[in-house]
């Protein structure tokens, strides 16, 4: 079981996996792209996603999104 958190399209954007009771990897868009407080302008963290998917996503589907802040009424990102 695989559960992948995001955090809002206006905040700062990040990412965190987790397996049933452990955490994976989490990461924030910011350190991928290297520009401060990438992902505040309305996009999701598709570079944070994309380094936790390769590293934490290949041995297994994720079967859980949860969503922080009120993006939860947004659509989710493609991947």
């Amino acid at each position: 079981m695989r559960i992948v958190g995001l955090t809002s399209r206006r905040h700062e954007g990040a990412v965190a996996v987790a397996a049933a009771d452990r955490l994976l990897g989490a990461c924030a868009e910011e350190r991928v792209t290297r520009v401060r407080s990438d992902g505040s302008c309305g996009g999701w963290p598709d570079a944070a996603f994309a380094l936790l998917r390769e590293r934490h996503l290949s041995s297994g589907p994720v079967t859980r999104w949860v969503v922080a802040d009120d993006a939860a009424t947004e659509p989710l990102p493609p991947w």
